[in-house]
């Protein structure tokens, strides 16, 4: 045989080694597209000892890239040691019932002691390394949950290497994490060497979860490499301080951003050689969310770009003038209403920020996928809300303005995803309705005056023997004039707010007013206070006077949206709801059996007085718990 016969069979070989390497990685990635991805995300900065600044952004950041690319997400912020374990519980529980992959990431202080590493709850109280395994929560439990599981494929992050808190009553002077060996099927990444300590950051993120973001948002790479990326980013922006580390015995593949289907990209080699050291980022090099200068194309008279080949298109809207636009740390431009600002950018996540005096920042991570085009529209929402006004029927109402907010939470199915959802401006009564206004309801001929209700709610009092008053109304322990009114089902609630111009506020706007734009737990904030909200915990063993707990105002300034009396709002209930629901102004489902119930009573224990809590009930049930408020659409 000739040389050149020879070399003409290696070739041919060579061609069908890699249509084989290419085909197996092509049923490899059609594999990963129909695995169940779930994922638990904790945040913890709100420290008594040494807050930190980024966690909770980080697990937004973090839970924001992996919806994108599939996960079901819960999320955790500012936890307590019992409300860690409860979702790492849950966790296991919904990965075992599922399979395919399990991701755990975490953010905040994490310590070692004798070896072993302690992600640390808010609430703890730590003052010798002999109360660590009591107050935190070993790793090796969330290692022992996603284990036993049984799934394909587990990864833990811990964004958790941040100088120890308590170090100064310890005896011990380790810092940082220490290496575990990863079980079979497990991937752990930590955000530095073990032994070392981590940047929180001094932007909105933690350096190492800012890089683990955009780095997963290159589609079709393995993991190995995705961290691979990561460690040479960070590295070089520390100048070699800070060293990302994995400890891994992964035997499958995965991507965690997988190619558009049909067009699977070549398997990406982990043993791929780094770049050089020249083509590193330095440290004084701007962060890579930053809009390169190429990415930004010179804008067409008719105010449009044409997206290139290789990227992807971003328009904003804004809905007011004058809005300061960045991508990254590059001001892009100032936003109009009705004129949307259009950019090219580069495939991956940018963080959008806008900005404008007297309103609040607005800031979002955008997924940008090269030849597509993201619409967003910017939502930013005055500091403060006008003052209050005066109804028609001499009561106070705060406006809130129009705007995104979180809804939801990743906790019970029922109030299942966190997402942002759009709301437009409303009024809202400062204070449940009393009886005293109620009174005055009953007094102008309310029950008599068929106008005043709905078809269903007109049939219902009739079906009541013709109900002239609250169920409750003759007991004195609920009728004094300044408490709520209860005892009243939702038809009059419907009734009385129909009677004095006004409505029962959605579900969506109900969660806004008590949560406000951020998201909070409660309405006064993240954590369990007693005193703010008349619950079980108060002994009062009823309702009080409206407004008696003034410091468990929500954002907005609105009263006793946690405990008193619960309320009810317009909207039927159904459990998957919030699973389906539009992002603007959901109106709640067309029909149903029972009605929605918000904000908790007396009778609840105040960590049941969360502000995603949903609940419901017939809407013919008159009880000792359930109040209500009215709501009023705001003028345009």
């Amino acid at each position: 045989m000739s040389l050149r016969s020879v070399l003409l069979a290696l070739v041919f070989a060579g061609t069908l080694v890699a249509m084989e390497d290419t085909a197996a990685w092509a049923q490899s990635l059609e594999a990963m597209r129909n695995e169940k991805r779930l994922a638990l995300v904790v945040g913890n900065a709100r420290y008594q000892t040494s807050p930190l600044r980024n966690p909770v952004n980080d697990a937004r950041a973090m839970t924001e890239a992996l919806r994108v690319n599939g996960f079901q997400v819960i999320v955790v912020e500012n936890a307590s040691q019992r409300e860690m374990r409860r979702a790492i519980l849950d966790f296991g529980h919904r990965l075992r019932e599922g399979g395919g992959v399990g991701l755990f990431y975490f953010a905040g202080h994490g310590l070692q002691v004798n070896g072993r590493n302690y992600l640390v709850p808010v609430d703890a109280q730590i003052e010798s390394e002999s109360e660590v395994e009591v107050e935190a929560v070993d790793v090796a439990t969330v290692l022992s949950r996603m284990e036993t599981a049984r799934n394909r494929l587990n990864i833990v992050i811990l964004d958790a290497c941040r100088d120890n808190p308590f170090a100064r009553s310890f005896r011990s002077t380790s810092r940082g994490l220490a290496s575990i060996d990863a079980p079979s099927g497990t991937m752990i990444a930590y955000a530095t060497a073990p032994g070392r300590v981590a940047r929180d950051g001094t932007g909105a993120n933690g350096l190492y979860t800012g890089e683990l973001v955009k780095a997963m948002a290159t589609p079709g790479v393995k993991i190995e490499d995705t961290f691979k990326r990561v460690r040479q980013s960070v590295s070089a922006q520390t100048r070699g301080e800070q060293v990302p580390w994995e400890s891994s015995s992964l035997v499958g593949d995965f991507v965690l951003t997988l190619p558009t289907s049909g067009a699977p990209a070549p398997a990406p080699s982990s043993a791929q050689a780094p770049p050089p050291a020249s083509s590193l980022p330095s440290a004084s090099a701007p962060p890579p969310a930053a809009v390169p200068p190429s990415a930004v194309a010179r804008r067409p008279p008719e105010g449009r770009e044409v997206p290139r080949p290789e990227l992807g298109s971003l328009s904003l809207s804004a809905s007011a003038s004058g809005v300061e636009i960045m991508i990254g740390d590059r001001r892009i431009g100032e936003a109009k209403v009705g004129v949307p600002l259009v950019v090219n950018l580069e495939p991956g996540i940018h963080r959008v920020t806008a900005r404008k005096a007297g309103h609040r920042d607005w800031q979002r991570d955008i997924q940008i996928a090269a030849n597509q085009s993201a619409t967003v529209m910017i939502d930013i929402e005055p500091l403060k809300s006008e003052g209050p006004v005066r109804s028609e029927d001499g009561v106070e109402m705060i406006l809130v303005a129009a705007g995104e907010f979180w809804m939801g939470d990743d906790g019970e199915e029922r109030t299942r995803p966190r997402r942002r959802i759009h709301v437009d401006a409303f009024h809202i009564d400062k204070f449940e309705v009393t009886n005293a206004q109620f009174g005055r309801f009953i007094n102008a001929g309310g029950y008599e005056r068929q106008t005043a209700w709905s078809a269903q709610g007109w049939q219902w009092r009739a079906s009541q023997s013709g109900a002239r008053q609250p169920k409750l109304w003759p007991d004195p322990k609920w009728s004094e004039p300044t408490q709520p009114v209860v005892g009243v089902s939702w038809y009059e609630a419907d009734a009385y707010c129909r009677f004095v111009g006004k409505r029962l506020p959605t579900e969506a706007e109900w969660e806004k007013a008590a949560r406000g734009p951020d998201g909070r737990r409660y309405p006064w904030g993240d954590g369990l206070e007693p005193g703010r909200a008349n619950s079980d915990e108060s002994r009062t063993g009823r309702t009080v006077p409206v407004g008696s707990h003034p410091t468990g105002a929500s954002p907005y300034g609105i009263q006793d949206m946690a405990g008193n009396a619960a309320e009810w709002v317009a909207d039927w209930y159904s459990r998957e709801y919030y699973r389906i629901s539009p992002e603007r102004n959901p109106p709640g489902p067309a029909g149903g059996e029972f009605k929605v119930v918000r904000g908790g009573s007396w009778d609840n224990k105040l960590k049941d007085l969360q502000s995603a809590v949903r609940r419901d009930d017939t809407p013919t049930e008159r009880g000792r718990k359930i109040g209500f408020r009215c709501a009023a659409d705001a003028p345009r």
